[in-house]
């Protein structure tokens, strides 16, 4: 006995091959006549022993009828089994199963078409951070591109800055040189002057006042030409305190577009790598969702090969047996057709013959041949 599941479908079915019909026939050919059962003689030997044809003939047919009997029994009980009434049953289980096996393949289907789509919105999205990255990419090479060329004016203006400070230096220097040698020359000035003074004999010459007034007009040319020193000075000193204060107002604007520089690159490194870590992350998603995807697939496959090659090995089992089942109806549908040939000729008979039947309770006579051997469509 062997043990079958298949969906819905559990039952034993009894390995009935050649090595169980072939003792099987022997005993039926040892009942058909009990001289030839009990000397093991050829059927020739009985008719020369004295056994007469139509009580060979008898026996034989009331044998293969217990015999049909026996088998029909033991076809019940593999029925009752097998929870399987007819080859329309088995059909309607195969067919069921296999629609099953299609609602599989085709949810199977839908789901890997779901898996591709979400793969391609996952390629998609891929595509667009690369290219979002790029963009990314370029804008920080133009912003390393701007930060060289305003590295550059710095370093340019630096030196101009240095320029004009020493510029600045010599010419307060200058100025503080030029400053001695005009007070040096005004005390030579003041020492060289010589003044003709013309003296009334008649009257006192007042020698006070005199001196006075030359002080006064000295005191007031030197204070003249300290005021010219001042102003030029100063004119000087503003010019070249205005470019300084541009150079510096022009530094510290430069500094501040370089801090706010700094801090744009730094923010655009953080959000490329974050957008790498996350194409990254999208692409290994994406890679195992369809490595899983496509080993699902294979097992439902393998699985599906593997139902249908057992379907079709119960199938060989049945038809088998279905074989088996033909040829004891037709030997015994051919005795019966001897033994109504005798009964025709000799009235009397050997008494009541029960009328075979199959294992599905349908007469041999009626329906020779109501089992056939032909195979189940679809496999």
């Amino acid at each position: 006995m062997r043990t079958v599941k298949l969906g819905a479908f559990t039952g034993e079915i009894g390995n009935i091959g050649k090595e169980e019909q072939v003792p099987q026939r022997q005993a039926v050919e040892g009942q058909r006549c009990p001289l030839r059962a009990s000397t093991g003689s050829s059927p020739g030997v009985c008719n020369y022993l004295g056994c007469s044809p139509e009580l060979c003939l008898s026996c034989s047919v009331q044998s293969l009828e217990q015999q049909n009997k026996v088998l029909t029994t033991r076809w019940n009980f593999l029925k009752d089994q097998d929870n399987s009434h007819s080859e329309s049953d088995i059909k309607a289980i195969y067919e069921q199963y296999m629609n099953k096996m299609n609602q599989e393949m085709k949810a199977l289907n839908y789901e890997q078409e779901n898996l591709e789509s979400e793969l391609a919105k996952v390629l998609s999205t891929m595509d667009t951070f690369r290219s979002k990255y790029e963009d990314e990419i370029r804008l920080c090479s133009g912003m390393e591109f701007t930060f060289m060329e305003l590295k550059k004016d710095l370093d340019v203006s630096t030196l101009h800055r240095t320029e004009l400070e020493v510029k600045l230096k010599g010419l307060q220097e200058l100025l503080e040189l030029k400053k001695t040698i005009y007070e040096q020359e005004l005390l030579t000035e003041i020492k060289d002057i010589s003044v003709v003074l013309g003296i009334d004999s008649c009257s006192r010459p007042d020698l006070g006042r005199i001196v006075e007034d030359v002080r006064a007009q000295y005191e007031a040319l030197a204070l003249r030409s300290w005021e010219e020193a001042e102003a030029l000075t100063r004119r000087k000193g503003g010019s070249f305190g205005g470019h300084l204060l541009d150079g510096r107002r022009e530094i510290a604007d430069l500094n501040i577009r370089i801090q706010k520089l700094r801090s744009c690159i730094v923010s655009q490194k953080s959000q490329c790598l974050y957008l790498e870590e996350h194409i990254r992350e999208a692409g290994e998603q994406g890679e195992g969702t369809l490595r899983d995807a496509k080993a699902k697939v294979a097992g439902l496959e393998e699985a599906l090969q593997r139902s249908r090659e057992h379907m079709a090995h119960l199938v060989r089992d049945y038809q088998e047996l279905m074989n088996i089942k033909l040829a004891l109806d037709v030997e015994i549908l051919t005795y019966r057709k001897l033994m109504e040939g005798e009964e025709n000729r000799t009235p009397g008979g050997c008494g009541d013959i029960v009328e075979p039947r199959n294992a599905l309770g349908w007469s041999t006579l009626s329906h020779p041949l109501s089992w056939t051997g032909e195979r189940l469509e679809g496999v």
